[in-house]
């Protein structure tokens, strides 16, 4: 008997044995995703959290826009001007 014979035997064995654990890895893969999209949801809100874009000034609190704070007043200086590249 050739050791090739014994190490095909084995290779069977193992890829009989292997399909087990596929099968599990296929159970509990919608469960691992579903760990993810709430995950990364959650990311979302805690990064959203800190951003300031829901906060609004009240309506007549900036009439005019020298009333603006300073880093608003630099934004809106350059709207009128081109581009520069």
């Amino acid at each position: 008997m050739s050791p090739l014979y014994l190490l095909s035997n084995v290779t069977v064995l193992a890829a009989e044995e292997g399909h087990s654990v596929n099968e599990q890895l296929h159970e509990i893969a919608p469960v691992l995703g579903g760990v993810a999209f709430v995950a990364f949801i959650a990311m979302l809100l805690i990064a959203m959290s800190f951003s300031s874009r829901g906060t609004a000034p009240a309506i007549g609190e900036y009439e005019n826009p020298a009333e603006l704070p300073a880093d608003e007043q630099a934004m809106l200086a350059g709207v009128g001007e081109p581009v520069r590249h």
